[in-house]
């Protein structure tokens, strides 16, 4: 009997320490409000988090509050939910996050539609980089660049094949149009990263076709390989040296085709410098969590 007795006892002793003996819940030194005050009162740590300065932050909240329809509730200030997109150090329940993240993309999303175009949609001057001795007369009539970029995604292990990408991750491929100033003038999200630019941009051109900013007559883009060479989107000539690196490392270009592709290809570099600004401000476009396909192809 005491031998029966002290295995009950270790017995018990083991479901106190396991499932009984539980300590309290950590609970955050300061509110997420109060965090987030704290944040953007710190220059450098405001910078690092939000990847923008407290000021611009303020102007970006105020102006989802007044025209874009972000809103404050009992449980949540509007402040706290804009910042709740990049640091996950809130204590909310997972159904708070992924709400408040839909409520702020959808504000976000609809002061995007309003950006994300050209200043002028007749394209009716030319851009003061284009009129150097560099690219003058000849891209005088150049609008800007077209260009794909892969955007890293979580997704089912049913849908994994068709979304690896040639780097062999999982992404959506996603294309874009901007300007010499590296402003983004058009965008499509959602295809899966297996997908050829190609069909992106013919999706982009039929699908999209009230939106897109169509070249007018005598006007182009400029495209890589990938891309069709045809009136309004001019490409490199192919079977030439045409990324600048090949240009550096190697001697500088000879002939007519490596000089007109080492032109285009430091002109449309622009767009390529534009996603690499974006993916250093938009921190979560690095780090994605696991949200649906259809929150961010936004």
């Amino acid at each position: 009997m005491q031998q029966y007795g002290a295995i009950a006892c270790m017995f018990g002793m083991y479901y106190y320490e396991t499932f009984m003996l539980k300590s309290h819940r950590r609970q955050p030194q300061l509110s997420g409000h109060e965090w987030v005050m704290a944040t953007l009162n710190d220059t450098t740590a405001c910078f690092n988090m939000f990847r923008m300065r407290r000021e611009l932050f303020h102007d970006l909240h105020d102006l989802l509050v007044t025209k874009y329809g972000l809103t404050s509730t009992n449980k949540m200030m509007s402040v706290e939910a804009l910042a709740m997109q990049v640091e996950n150090r809130f204590q909310r329940s997972t159904e708070t996050v992924s709400r408040k993240f839909k409520e702020v993309l959808d504000c976000v999303y609809r002061l995007a539609a309003d950006i994300i175009k050209p200043k002028d949609p007749e394209f009716r001057t030319v851009h003061p980089r284009l009129r150097g001795a560099r690219y003058a007369p000849f891209f005088h009539n150049c609008i800007g660049a077209i260009d794909g970029t892969h955007v890293q995604v979580i997704v089912s292990s049913a849908k994994m094949l068709q979304y690896v990408d040639r780097h062999g991750y999982a992404s959506q491929n996603v294309m874009a149009v901007c300007d010499f100033d590296m402003r983004f003038t058009f965008a499509v999200a959602g295809w899966p990263g297996s997908v050829h630019d190609m069909r992106v941009f013919n999706d982009a051109l039929t699908k999209y076709g009230d939106k897109f900013s169509h070249p007018p007559k005598g006007k182009f883009y400029l495209v890589d390989s990938g891309y069709p060479n045809r009136p309004g989107y001019l490409a490199p000539y192919k079977g030439t040296k045409y990324h600048l690196p090949e240009f550096r490392q190697g001697p500088g270009p000879s002939g007519k085709k490596e000089v007109f592709n080492y032109v285009h290809s430091s002109l449309r570099n622009v767009i390529e410098r534009s996603f690499g600004v974006l993916k250093m401000k938009w921190r979560i476009l690095k780090k994605l969590p696991s949200y649906p396909l259809v929150r961010l192809a936004y």
